[in-house]
This record gives C-alpha cells, structure tokens and sequence, in this order.
C-alpha cells in the first residue's frame, strides 16, 4: 500500500433529476433488436460509496436475472432471449448510470419484462444466502482481474485520480453487508430510467 491516492477535486455541475425522454426507439443496420434499459443514479457520491453501490447492483441483478436465476430461465424457455443479459454501472460526473441491455427479437415483450422485473420486491429473490454466493464470485472476479497487468494499472491510475486507493475500495466491496444491499437495490423501485428500443425495420416483424 506504498502509493498513496492524490487528493483531486473536480467541480459538479448541479444536474435534473430526471429522464429527457422515457422511451426513444430507433432504427439500426444490425440483425436482432436490443432492449436497452438506462437508470440513473444520484451524480453526488463519493468513490467509495459508488463501489459499494455498483456491488450492490451487480449482485442484485446476478440474483434477478442472472444466468441462474429462475426469471432468466423463463424467459428463455419462453423463447424471449437466447443469451445472457449485460449490465453495466458507469461512474461519470453528471451522468451516473446503470445500463441493462439484451438482445431479443422480443423487444416489446422484455421491455415490459424488465420494468416489471426492476420493481419487484428485492427480498422475493435475494436472500442472504445468495447474497453471500454471489459476493464471493464477484470479489473473487474483482482480484483475479488484478493479474491482469493492464488491468491492474487502469484501474490503479483510474481510483488515484478520484481520491482513493484500489485497496480502500477492495476493503469497502469485501465489508458490504446483505442490509446495505437490500437498500441499494431498493433504490431500483424509485429511480427515474429510460428504454431505448434498436431495431432494423427492415427485417424486423415486431
């Protein structure tokens, strides 16, 4: 823990709490629709607090629709989806956000499916024992990763920057309780979000 994080600032401009647009559809040249679902999160926290955060939406959403989990074996028994689904959380002044985005030629099914999915009861699908499952996978993920060199000094050069050490965050992820996690995905039910449908009107029948 030799290298110590510099202390930056950087000034935040105040931004809506809100969505532009609900729903935007557009037409691309690829050949299966996407679902893209975009929610946004409170611009002021601090690094720390965004990786706990972010752990906490990932297992949330292993544990929703996940490939083990009993949603996403209904929607592919149903014939919705043929592949895993992507999530993704990004940290960028302004604009903090979580991605959710899945390939179906289903594409006015899942959206559907997935507003339904985000505000159901967090507990009706994670308990504490898959709670400490999936934790496991993801910090065991998380330091594996680090043998990666280029990774590795991404990500060292990326927390510096913002303040902290890649071992505060580590600290931080490995201490996250099922409590916090509950309330962080609770937060799912009540944040504004936007869908975003891409697809090729050419060859699409929906």
């Amino acid at each position: 823990r030799q290298f110590q994080p510099l202390k930056t600032y950087m000034e935040i401009k105040e931004d809506p709490f809100s969505v532009v647009k609900a729903f935007e559809s557009v037409e691309m040249d690829i050949s299966i629709p996407r679902v893209m679902l975009g929610i946004k999160f409170p611009n002021h926290m601090s690094e720390i607090e965004f990786q706990k955060m972010q752990l906490s939406m990932y297992i949330t959403l292993h544990a929703l629709m996940g490939d083990s989990s009993t949603l996403y074996a209904s929607w592919l028994e149903n014939g919705f989806i043929n592949q895993a689904i992507q999530f993704h959380m990004t940290h960028v002044s302004g604009a903090n956000h979580l991605a959710i985005h899945i390939q179906t030629q289903a594409y006015v099914v899942m959206a559907k499916e997935l507003e339904h999915a985000i505000k159901k009861d967090v507990k009706d699908y994670l308990n504490q024992k898959i709670f400490h499952r999936i934790k496991k996978v993801m910090i065991a993920s998380n330091i594996l990763s680090l043998d990666q060199h280029e990774h590795k000094m991404f990500n060292y050069m990326r927390m510096i920057l913002k303040g902290v050490s890649i071992y505060e965050v580590m600290d931080a992820m490995q201490a996250i309780t099922y409590k916090e996690v509950l309330q962080y995905a609770n937060m799912l039910k009540t944040l504004p979000y936007s869908f975003l449908i891409a697809k090729n009107n050419k060859i699409s029948n929906n």
